[in-house]
């Protein structure tokens, strides 16, 4: 019965412990082993692997369509059709970068660690290690390294690589000198207890970082100075972009300031308005290389 699952010995009879004292104690040790089952089931989920579809390069003819149109506005072509480079400030923004599909998958591996307003730990440091709790998660952002790198070798030329460190990384990612490397994934709830995130940065050094978006669309603006920039602070015009859910934008987190805001109440895919965590109107998850 339940009591022997729960690692009770009735094999002396009652008069050992009574079934109100043993009923008891069941009970104080309810909550706990339930938290337990539900952190079994939260492992076995995040270590299910993440079934990507594949991202094929445009066909032939929508290559020679979109190309002379790329040509007259001075800007090369995207390999995928879905990139947008941001060359002053080292920023690529994938557009589509999950399918639907791919987002409920998502969503379903890291809802439970949701709540409105509060940022979340998923997984980091070297795989084994006890951080190290979703290694699909880790595969995932390291394939999005992939394809910026994709983007930026398509799309730029190698002196323009070259003069920009974020570009110039993810080369070096694409080459193989320099693999890219997750090392953490975190998230970003936002709700009615975060509306929006304030123009900053990171860190004073560079941070490499892949941040996909899950739920309604936001403006996210990078290049603005803040108030106390950094001596290592890249900041200029700034530019907005709209970050749809399924996007994922890749930014050097600890040079460039960038903010996220307003939101777009609604506009998330149709999937999102239905199974969104309570609270909660987007999800911002980033994948970063080591400190």
């Amino acid at each position: 019965g339940p009591f022997i699952e729960r690692g009770w010995d009735l094999s002396k009879g009652v008069g050992v412990l009574s079934l109100e004292t043993i009923f008891k104690q069941w009970r104080r040790s309810a909550p706990a082993n339930h938290l337990a089952r539900r952190a079994e089931a939260t492992r076995r989920t995040m270590e299910r692997p993440l079934e990507l579809e594949p991202k094929p390069e445009l066909s032939a003819e929508a290559a020679a369509a979109t190309a002379p149109a790329a040509a007259a506005a001075g800007k090369p072509r995207s390999p995928t059709g879905s990139a947008v480079l941001v060359r002053e400030f080292g920023v690529v923004l994938l557009r589509g970068a999950l399918s639907e599909r791919e987002q409920k998958q998502l969503l379903s591996q890291v809802e439970s660690r949701c709540v409105a307003g509060k940022d979340f730990h998923v997984s980091s440091g070297a795989a084994g290690t006890a951080q190290h709790t979703s290694e699909p998660l880790h595969a995932l952002g390291e394939e999005l390294f992939n394809r910026v790198a994709n983007e930026v070798v398509g799309q730029l030329t190698p002196a323009q690589i070259e003069s920009e460190p974020a570009f110039h990384r993810i080369w070096r990612a694409h080459t193989g000198e320099e693999p890219a490397v997750v090392h953490s994934v975190t998230g970003v709830v936002y709700g009615s207890r975060k509306l929006d995130l304030h123009n900053h940065t990171d860190l004073d050094r560079p941070l490499y970082t892949m941040s996909l978006a899950l739920g309604d669309a936001c403006d996210f603006t990078v290049g603005c100075k803040t108030v106390r920039p950094h001596k290592n602070e890249r900041s200029g015009k700034p530019v907005t972009l709209r970050m749809e859910s399924g996007d994922a934008m890749f930014f050097d987190g600890g040079s460039v300031p960038h903010a996220v805001g307003p939101l777009h109440p609604g506009s998330g895919p149709g999937f999102w308005q239905k199974a969104k965590p309570p609270g909660v109107t987007r999800i911002g998850l980033l994948f970063r290389e080591p400190l």
